[in-house]
């Protein structure tokens, strides 16, 4: 199941890493090198991405353990 299916990106998180997808292709396949401001981009894309599977569910786990629950009202 890919990264969508399992809850890490949603619809237009997948729109933003097929657009880095894209120009990372065009720079392997066809010589197309971009400047550093789309360069920049690409990386905060992959970054964000990373986070989402390998930083913020355990950066989650732990606000959870430190936060006290709310107090039920009667």
């Amino acid at each position: 199941m890919g990264l969508e299916g399992e809850g890490y990106v949603g619809r237009k998180k997948r729109e933003f890493i097929a657009a880095a997808l894209e120009a990372g292709n065009a720079a392997a396949h066809r010589g197309i090198a971009p400047d550093a401001k789309n360069l920049n981009r690409v990386m905060d894309i992959v970054e964000s991405l990373l986070e989402s599977v390998y930083v913020l569910g355990e950066a989650a786990a732990e606000l959870r353990k430190v936060t006290p629950r709310r107090e039920r009202r009667a």
